[in-house]
């Protein structure tokens, strides 16, 4: 280290204190570069409000009384913990797949839609 010691403290240069702290910032860096920082894990029980803004972001929209109305026929997978609806992201999740389906077309209408790009 570059500098004179008054009292017990250091005296340098901005130019060494830069120095020292780049070195020890990329010291750091390197220290841990390595390390893998821990993933924020959302719980699996969602409320009322979270299952609607879950099942937004997932294509399915609705109002709160269309959510009750699935709950009541027993359309979508719900537990009830007093009085309160729980909702399981997992189940969820298969309930939306389920409810999902690839759209198989006829030869006439894959003909159609060449013809209608075609004439473009």
């Amino acid at each position: 280290m570059n500098g004179d010691t008054l009292n017990g403290v250091v005296v340098v240069s901005p130019e060494t204190l830069t120095s020292m702290i780049k070195t020890e910032i990329d010291r750091a860096i390197t220290e841990l570069s390595g390390v893998v920082m821990p993933r924020k894990v959302e719980p699996d029980a969602m409320a009322v409000a979270d299952t609607l803004a879950f099942l937004k972001e997932n294509g399915y929209p609705m109002r709160k009384g269309a959510l009750y109305n699935l709950v009541t026929r027993g359309a979508i997978p719900y537990r009830k913990r007093g009085k309160y609806l729980n909702f399981s992201r997992k189940e969820l999740t298969q309930w939306i797949e389920s409810r999902t389906t690839e759209a198989e077309y006829s030869e006439a209408a894959i003909r159609i839609a060449k013809n209608a790009m075609r004439k473009k």
